[in-house]
């Protein structure tokens, strides 16, 4: 099976690798070429290896281990928290929310001031904020939602973006609730013009405009199309009045005609009955005929 060098990037059988443990059955990452290379360069006293984070060469020769610059240090361990038998402690990484250091020995990937945001983490990554900011902004707005004025309930105030500007932190308009981010504010299509007309029309009705410029006696003008009945064959306007007399009067014509069953029967009109059942008393004469007590 073949495996690639770290060092020189050939593809080399594993015969060319020295092993690091054979019960494990580890081998190196460079190849046995690669690895004389390196010890011949290491004879030299002037050698100095280099950083194995960023392969900066050391300023000195060092003693064993993993060698790192004091740079690379610096950022991987921390140098005044150091455990009971010397050795340094890894520096842990910074919160994911607020950026500040996590305590030791708490797991996750925030702090413990941070811990109750855990349900609106993602949240906030997407849109690059952190809980103070969003506080700042819930604040900043009196603590409701800015369009309708609703107090948070059991659930937060959305973060409500604008959707055309590819930068999620620069498109962060306010904080709205559900109702005003996911319908209403959907329904105007996000139309500037149209709102404003919408707060024109509640504030100065045109209906009350109107109304209070028409003076009494003023002549009718024509009907606007689409208002009044007209009849489709001749264009002439028909009464009203007498259009729903005359279907009342058809109503009653058929309700009242011969024939006509009840309401709820199943009998066609002008038809007879042809079932088989007859009264009690023509069925108690069967009976007493079928018995043979009926008369000669």
């Amino acid at each position: 099976m073949a495996r690639k060098c770290t060092d020189c990037r050939r593809d080399l059988p594993e015969e060319n690798y020295y092993w690091v443990s054979r019960s494990s059955g580890k081998l190196r990452g460079q190849c046995k070429d690669c690895m004389r290379a390196r010890k011949l360069e290491q004879r030299d006293p002037t050698w100095t290896p280099a950083c194995s984070r960023c392969g900066q060469r050391l300023a000195e020769r060092a003693g064993s281990g993993r060698r790192l610059c004091d740079s690379c240090f610096d950022e991987t361990y921390v140098l005044e928290d150091r455990r009971t038998n010397g050795a340094h402690r890894i520096r842990l990484k910074s919160c994911t929310l607020c950026g500040g250091e996590k305590e030791r020995f708490q797991r996750g990937k925030v702090c413990v001031a941070c811990r109750p945001w855990l349900r609106y983490a993602a949240s906030l990554r997407s849109f690059g904020l952190s809980p103070a900011e969003y506080v700042a902004i819930f604040q900043a707005q009196g603590g409701a939602c800015y369009v309708c004025g609703a107090r948070p309930g059991k659930t937060r105030l959305c973060i409500d973006h604008d959707h055309s500007v590819p930068v999620m932190r620069d498109a962060i308009r306010g904080l709205l609730c559900d109702e005003c981010n996911y319908s209403r504010l959907p329904r105007f299509k996000e139309d500037v013009s149209m709102l404003q007309r919408a707060v024109d029309y509640l504030t100065d009705p045109p209906a009350q405009r109107v109304l209070n410029s028409i003076t009494a006696g003023t002549p009718p003008p024509p009907p606007p199309g689409g208002l009044v009945i007209f009849d489709r064959s001749g264009g002439e306007e028909l009464d009203v009045a007498a259009r729903l007399l005359a279907l009342t009067a058809s109503e009653s014509e058929v309700a009242t005609r011969p024939g006509t069953p009840p309401v709820g029967s199943q009998r066609r009109p002008g038809t007879r009955a042809t079932g088989t059942r007859s009264t009690g008393r023509t069925s108690g004469a069967r009976r007493r005929q079928q018995a043979g007590e009926a008369d000669g």
